[in-house]
């Protein structure tokens, strides 16, 4: 099975319940102060702490590759009345970007284990945005 493709169906219900660590949206928030909006959330899944964060006011898109984690985040936002932009990629192939730039990319969880040969992760690597 293909490590982005393990995020459906009963993974996608059973997550919330089941995750080891939750994430304090503060440290991000830190980080966006710092380095500048807008901001990309990688491996976004049910939206924690992105949508903590964009209730907060800051302008941060999620990228994910499971359109059913990303269908459980759009509830998520549903259900605290925020918008957010949301793009189902894999983060190997994506350019990263917003309008071609986009300061501030961090990963909260440990999607990057997901990339699993150096050939994957190259473009992410490469583009600076890590």
């Amino acid at each position: 099975m293909d490590a982005a493709d393990f995020y459906t169906g009963i993974v996608v219900d059973a997550y919330a319940k089941l995750k080891s660590a939750h994430f304090d949206p503060a440290p991000y928030a830190e980080f966006i102060a710092v380095t500048g909006q807008p901001a990309l959330e990688i491996g976004c899944g049910d939206g924690e702490p992105l949508l903590e964060l964009v209730r907060r006011g800051l302008d941060i898109d999620g990228l994910d590759s499971s359109r059913d984690m990303l269908e459980r985040c759009r509830i998520n936002a549903a259900a605290l009345g925020v918008d957010v932009t949301l793009y189902h990629q894999r983060m190997e192939q994506s350019c990263l970007c917003r309008d071609g730039i986009v300061p501030s990319i961090w990963q909260a969880r440990r999607s990057i284990c997901c990339l699993t040969t150096r050939r994957l992760s190259a473009p992410s690597v490469r583009s600076g945005n890590t």
